[in-house]
């Protein structure tokens, strides 16, 4: 099982999230976002039950519960969020 968490609640997040769930290999277990409201908006009733959401950069990137990461975020950002996510030895994919 891949415990992953993702950067950001746009529509391709939400793709992600649906795909990786249907093989049933891949357990989101962090979603991060700059405001909780749109997280609470963008998971649903179901979801929000087990998934954690955070806004804090650094309880993210400190956060044991995964190890792989999918970054949705605006794009000017991927570049340093990877950089911040490979040095807190977590992977990625954008």
């Amino acid at each position: 099982m891949i415990n992953y968490a993702v950067i950001g609640t746009s529509m391709i997040s939400g793709q992600f999230i649906k795909s990786a769930q249907a093989t049933n290999e891949w357990d989101l277990t962090v979603l991060y976002s700059r405001s909780v409201e749109k997280a609470e908006h963008f998971l649903t009733a179901e979801e929000l039950a087990f998934v954690p959401i955070e806004t804090n950069w650094n309880a993210f990137l400190g956060d044991d519960r995964f190890s792989t990461v999918y970054i949705a975020s605006p794009n000017s950002l991927h570049f340093q969020q990877a950089i911040a996510l490979l040095q807190a030895k977590k992977k990625y994919c954008r």
